[in-house]
C-alpha cells in the first residue's frame, strides 16, 4: 500500500514540470499562440501560456511584455508593471518602454507617460512608435504646439503614418486659440441662372476650454443681383477622450438669398483601424423647414484620407426622402495641413454654403467634381484653393433649368 502511495507521489511529482512546460516544443509558435489568444479577449489562456513559456525560456522579452499587456487588459495594473520593469532591469526593451508609455498614459499618468517614452527614445532615437507615444503624453499635458510639432517631423520623414496624421489633424483642433479666416467663392451658370454668384466668407475661432473652438463668421452674397449677409455660429466641445460634436446656428434677414434659419449638430468619433465616423442632421428654413440628416465614415490609409458621406433630404413633413453622396479623399504631403483633394458628389451638400441657394428649389439631378489644393506656410499660415464643376438639373418656377456650374474658391487662414 505504502509502496503503490509513493508511486503516485512521484508520478505527480514528475507530471508538475510537464504541466508548466507541456506543448512548448517551439517557443516561437507558442508565443503567436498567446498573442492570438491575448487579442481575441481569452486572457486566461494567453497567461497561462505566457507562464509556460517563460518557465522554459525566462528571458522571452517579448513574452513578458505580451503578459503584461494581458496583465493590464485584464485589471492587474501591478502585475502589469512588475512585468514590463522586470524586462527593462535586464536591458533597454523598445516594446516594454512603448507599452509603459500606454499603461501610464491609460491610468492617467501624463507625467510618467512622458517619461517613458523619452527615455525609450533616448535608446531607440529612431522608433516611430515611441515619438507617438511622446506626443500623445504631450497631448494629454495640453501642450499641444510641442506635440504637434514632433508629429509633423515624424510626417515629414514618413507620409504614410496614420497614427501619426490622425493624432495630428486632432491636435490641430487646438493648437492655437485664434485663427481668422477669409475666403471668396465665384460660381458662373451656363443655363439655370442669369447672373454669376458671389460668396464671401470672414470668421474668427476661438479656443475654448468648456464650448472646444467657438467660430464667429458673417457670409456676404451677391445672388439673383440682390446682396445679402448671414451671421453664424459653430462651436465643436468636446464630448470625450475620442467624441466631439459640431454645432450650428445661423441667422439671415436676407431671405431671398440666404435660409432665414439654420442650424445642424452632428456627433463625431474616433473609431480603431485608423477610422472616423459621425452622425447628424442639418435644418434650413426657407420659409418652410427642409431637413437633413447626414454622417460620414472617414478612413486613414498610408498618406491618404478617405470619407464617404451620404445625406437625406426630407420634404412634406419627412413623407418624402431624397438623397446626396459624396466622396472626398485627400493626398498628404508634408504635413496634416499640406494635402490635394477630389471630391465626386451626387446631390448638392448643406455644408457648401455656395450652393445653399438651391434648396429652396426641387433639383432634378445634380453631380459635381471638385479639385482642391491646401499648403501651409511656417505652421500659422494656410493657403487653400478649389475648382469644381457640378452639372444640375432645377426647377426655377414651373421651368426645369438644366445646365453647369462652374465654381472657384480661393481662402486664407491665420492661425495665432
Amino acid at each position: 500500500m505504502y509502496r503503490k502511495l509513493f508511486l503516485l507521489l512521484l508520478l505527480v511529482g514528475i507530471g508538475v514540470r510537464p504541466l508548466l512546460a507541456q506543448d512548448i516544443s517551439n517557443v516561437d509558435s507558442a508565443f503567436l499562440k498567446a498573442r492570438h489568444f491575448a487579442f481575441t479577449n481569452k486572457y486566461d489562456s494567453a497567461k497561462n501560456l505566457c507562464r509556460k513559456i517563460l518557465v522554459k525560456t525566462p528571458n522571452y522579452s517579448d513574452v513578458r511584455v505580451l503578459l503584461g499587456r494581458v496583465y493590464f487588459w485584464n485589471n492587474q495594473t501591478d502585475s502589469a508593471f512588475y512585468e514590463l520593469k522586470t524586462v527593462l532591469s535586464k536591458k533597454p526593451y523598445e516594446d516594454a518602454f512603448i507599452a509603459l508609455a500606454d499603461m501610464e498614459r491609460w491610468t492617467d499618468n501624463y507625467d510618467s507617460s512622458l517619461f517613458y517614452a523619452k527615455e525609450g527614445l533616448s535608446y531607440f532615437p529612431n522608433s516611430e512608435d515611441l515619438v507617438i507615444k511622446k506626443a500623445r503624453a504631450l497631448h494629454a499635458l495640453q501642450k499641444d504646439k510641442a506635440a504637434y510639432h514632433i508629429l509633423d517631423s515624424l510626417l515629414t520623414k514618413d507620409e504614410k503614418n496614420n497614427e501619426a496624421r490622425q493624432l495630428a489633424e486632432s491636435i490641430k483642433r487646438t493648437l492655437y486659440e485664434n485663427i481668422l479666416s477669409l475666403s471668396y467663392s465665384y460660381d458662373h451658370f451656363s443655363n439655370q441662372f442669369p447672373d454669376d454668384w458671389h460668396l464671401v466668407s470672414l470668421s474668427y475661432t476661438r479656443l475654448t476650454q468648456a464650448l472646444g473652438s467657438v467660430v464667429f463668421r458673417i457670409n456676404w452674397a451677391d445672388r439673383f443681383l440682390t446682396p445679402g449677409e448671414q451671421f453664424e455660429m459653430d462651436m465643436y466641445p468636446s464630448v470625450g477622450k475620442k467624441m466631439y460634436m459640431y454645432l450650428n446656428a445661423g441667422y439671415s434677414p436676407t431671405t431671398s438669398i440666404f435660409p432665414e434659419y439654420r442650424a445642424g449638430a452632428s456627433l463625431y468619433r474616433s473609431l480603431p483601424g485608423s477610422f472616423e465616423a459621425d452622425l447628424g442632421f442639418r435644418l434650413l428654413y426657407f420659409g418652410s423647414p427642409t431637413v437633413l440628416y447626414t454622417g460620414s465614415i472617414g478612413k486613414y490609409y498610408k498618406n491618404f484620407w478617405f470619407s464617404f458621406r451620404p445625406t437625406f433630404i426630407a420634404y412634406n413633413n419627412a413623407t418624402v426622402f431624397s438623397g446626396s453622396y459624396a466622396l472626398t479623399t485627400r493626398y498628404y504631403t508634408k504635413s496634416a495641413n499640406d494635402y490635394y483633394s477630389l471630391m465626386l458628389e451626387y446631390g448638392i451638400s448643406p455644408d457648401d454654403y455656395s450652393q445653399e441657394t438651391l434648396f429652396k428649389y426641387p433639383f432634378e439631378k445634380s453631380y459635381a467634381i471638385r479639385l482642391g489644393y491646401q499648403t501651409s506656410y511656417k505652421y500659422k499660415n494656410i493657403f487653400y484653393g478649389s475648382i469644381e464643376l457640378s452639372n444640375q438639373g432645377f426647377y426655377y418656377g414651373s421651368e426645369l433649368n438644366y445646365g453647369n456650374d462652374y465654381t472657384i474658391t480661393i481662402g486664407y487662414q491665420r492661425y495665432f
